[in-house]
């Protein structure tokens, strides 16, 4: 046996090893607990990518952030029509942003979590997505990059 392949092996035995002798915290490391919430700034933006599993034929996608149960913080409605949205056959994609501009008049500067990030399609576009509108949801934190919702294409048969 080589050296590189030894050295390799001895290595991941000594991190297996080190990993596997204690249950406890490193003394160093920082221990989080739960407590009361308490308010965060809402500052920063919101982004990541929205999918839909519907073509890109009309209808709209409002992506809206609130605290659990509470009003909207920030909304944005993206129009399928917007050259934006990436065609890729039965499903269409956009990456988004919620900012400063997208807050709704009525947030306060600071919130209690956890938070939410909604997106809602309507195919109809409707300025008021209907009950049976497709959703998917995600928690997020204030200021979150990077975030990935799919949403499920039809309306459901009631709202048809």
């Amino acid at each position: 046996m080589s050296k590189s392949p030894l050295r390799i092996a001895l290595l991941i035995a000594g991190l297996l090893v080190s990993g596997c002798t204690e249950d406890a915290p490193a003394p160093d490391a920082q221990v989080l607990t739960r407590g009361q919430p308490e308010p965060v700034p809402l500052s920063g933006a919101f982004t990541g990518l929205v999918t839909i599993d519907a073509p890109c034929e009309g209808g709209a996608v409002t992506l809206i952030v609130h605290a659990a149960g509470g009003a909207p913080l920030y909304l944005r409605r993206y129009e399928l029509d917007d050259p934006d949205w990436h065609d890729q056959g039965r499903s269409c994609a956009r990456y988004f942003a919620l900012t400063e501009a997208d807050r709704e008049p009525q947030a306060p500067a600071e919130a209690e979590g956890p938070f939410e990030l909604e997106a809602i399609y309507d195919p109809l576009g409707l300025a008021q997505p209907p009950a049976g509108a497709r959703r998917a949801r995600a928690a997020v934190l204030p200021g979150e990059r990077n975030l990935v919702l799919s949403v499920p294409g039809a309306l459901s048969e009631r709202t048809r």
